[in-house]
């Protein structure tokens, strides 16, 4: 839901500026896009999957997962995705398909040099949640806590009967 404030403009011969505040609702917790300005170009993105994501709602949503995620991809945006839930399938690209006989897991996709490079982690039940690098964009990598990142996201979107301990 977004809403606005009338603007404000201040203009003179040659140059205007104009503010406007807009609000707006936040309804998730577990998608994180990074652009780089001025260009307005994506050129990161994580996602914790959700259920919906997983198709555990209907399969349009998880269609409609699948399709985003293919798009980031094909237009070269560094993604960084973690399955933490345990229901629903696990959907990673085919090259990461070993994967999939873990209860968790996480992958990331570089693109660099005109070239795609996948890195996955696979954990179960017994093992700890490790911390994953991401690279945003070039040589900008960042540590992703998966601890924190989860439990973040396990309260916020209220999943425990899904996600159970982390």
């Amino acid at each position: 839901m977004t809403g606005s404030t009338p603007a404000r403009t201040e203009m003179t011969a040659t140059a205007a500026v104009i503010e406007v505040e807009e609000t707006r609702e936040t309804f998730n917790k577990y998608w994180l896009v990074i652009r780089r300005t001025p260009e307005n170009l994506v050129v990161a993105s994580l996602e914790i999957l959700s259920p919906s994501n997983k198709g555990l709602g209907n399969r349009f949503d998880q269609e409609k997962h699948l399709r985003k995620r293919d798009s980031l991809l094909e237009a070269g945006v560094n993604v960084l995705e973690i399955d933490a839930l345990l229901r629903g399938q696990r959907m990673l690209p085919a090259s990461l398909s070993d994967l999939t006989r873990f209860e968790r897991n996480a992958w990331a996709a570089v693109h660099q040099d005109g070239r795609r490079k996948l890195r996955g982690s696979g954990w179960n039940e017994p093992d700890p949640l490790p911390i994953v690098p991401w690279v945003v964009e070039g040589d900008l990598e960042v540590l992703v806590d998966l601890p924190l990142a989860l439990d973040q996201a396990r309260e916020f979107n209220q999943w425990d009967s899904l996600v159970q301990s982390l």
